[in-house]
């Protein structure tokens, strides 16, 4: 009896501290049918046992990296040529095996509402659908959401085009896929990343962000509203407007009308608008580091309000500067869709206009003059195949491509 009793704390002690198996893992950007980038290293991380070596291939090319005391691990194959379909094997303690993986030209495109709008919304779905069968243009959806710190990974998968998928991918990154395959005649991948009704100060690591002299007001701003609101009491008064509306929802059937709207969760609503950095960690950090072409950006609607509108020439070049450097990939091409035209109260669209213009002085930037192809009274105009035309707007006016 004594032995048992002196012996199950130093079983526990030597289980505590004895290695633990955990075979190799990569994000889930890299998966079935994924484009890597031509004519760069391309990177690949994951995870695996401590000191564990993880050799990578594909297209015979190889490259091997020893997992740290964490278990983490990166390497860098050598430049591939545009082709596939090719099969990429990560190999250690187990054997990956992602198959149907193109070489091209990889785009991260990012921002919100008007970026996320999908085909089935825009202009001439029906057409667009038939005509989409194009199935070496791809997207990465990332999943995910705000958070606190930066992830590694997300959720998401590569679909191929075809009638039955276009129609959820994003309409500015799909026509702007559709028309610079034409160009270059090589396999396109979107990585989309949008979020609607988003400000870029959720898009910026909050490191960035805090590091700017001239975003100081701002963050002061944010910071004091964030400390001030009372989510518990918000809470309280959502559940209220929700019995209340549910009320209103029965009246309105029993007389054959048309239901109110919902109320909207205050609390949510207020986490979209208040944040610093919190998209960065959740849908950027994981897929910063994947070899890219450059980055499509439409944004800025949200950031157009009086109070916020005047920092906008600020945190645009502060994307765009930490991005690269963060992808590490030096000065990728980075194009921005100017605000179209729009008439609508309580916004200040021509400062924020007026940011995006500024920041051309940025090497190897491209702005979309949209303002022509907008419609005064909807905030996501449907002719989204001009905004991402890269012949037009999208890369031809500043010589992006």
């Amino acid at each position: 009896m004594r032995w048992t009793c002196f012996c199950i704390p130093l079983l526990a002690v030597a289980l505590a501290t004895a290695p633990t198996h955990a075979e190799v893992k990569v994000g889930s950007i890299f998966s079935d049918h994924m484009v890597l980038q031509r004519d760069k290293p391309v990177r690949v991380w994951g995870t695996a046992n401590a000191e564990e070596e993880v050799t990578v291939e594909v297209a015979g090319k190889r490259a091997s990296a020893t997992a740290n005391a964490d278990g983490n691990w990166k390497l860098e194959l050598p430049a591939l040529a545009a082709g596939g379909p090719h099969t990429l094997t990560i190999s250690g303690s187990n054997k990956i095996e992602i198959s149907d993986v193109l070489v091209g030209e990889v785009w991260l495109c990012s921002g919100q509402s008007n970026m996320a709008m999908t085909v089935n919304r825009a202009r001439d779905f029906e057409a667009e659908q038939e005509a989409a069968t194009d199935g070496q243009i791809r997207q990465f959806k990332v999943g995910g959401n705000f958070s606190p710190t930066p992830q590694q990974d997300c959720s998401g998968s590569w679909v191929a085009c075809s009638p039955d998928t276009v129609g959820g991918f994003s309409a500015t990154a799909y026509f702007f896929a559709r028309e610079l395959k034409k160009q270059v005649d090589v396999p396109i991948g979107i990585i989309n990343s949008s979020v609607g009704g988003t400000p870029i100060d959720a898009w910026v690591s909050e490191s960035a962000q805090r590091t700017s002299s001239h975003l100081k007001p701002l963050i002061e701003q944010i910071d004091t509203a964030r400390k001030e609101f009372d989510a518990d009491a918000a809470r309280a008064r959502f559940e209220k407007q929700q019995e209340a509306w549910k009320e209103k929802v029965k009246e309105a059937r029993a007389a054959g009308e048309k239901p109110p709207a919902a109320p909207r969760d205050p609390v949510a609503l207020f986490e979209r608008k208040n944040t610093i950095g919190s998209l960065y960690n959740g849908m950027i950090a994981p897929v910063i580091h994947y070899t890219i072409r450059g980055g499509l950006w439409y944004q800025g609607e949200a950031n157009s309000t009086p109070g916020k509108a005047e920092y906008y020439q600020y945190q645009l070049p502060l994307l765009v500067a930490s991005w690269r450097a963060e992808n590490g990939s030096g000065d990728f091409p980075f194009a921005w869709v100017q605000l179209p035209n729009f008439q609508g109260t309580g916004r200040n669209w021509p400062v924020v206009r007026e940011g995006m213009m500024d920041t051309l002085y940025l090497p190897h930037t491209g702005m979309a003059i949209t303002i022509d192809v907008g419609e005064t009274k909807d905030i996501h105009p449907k002719d989204k195949q001009s905004v991402g035309d890269p012949t037009g707007p999208m890369g031809g006016r500043h010589g992006l491509l």
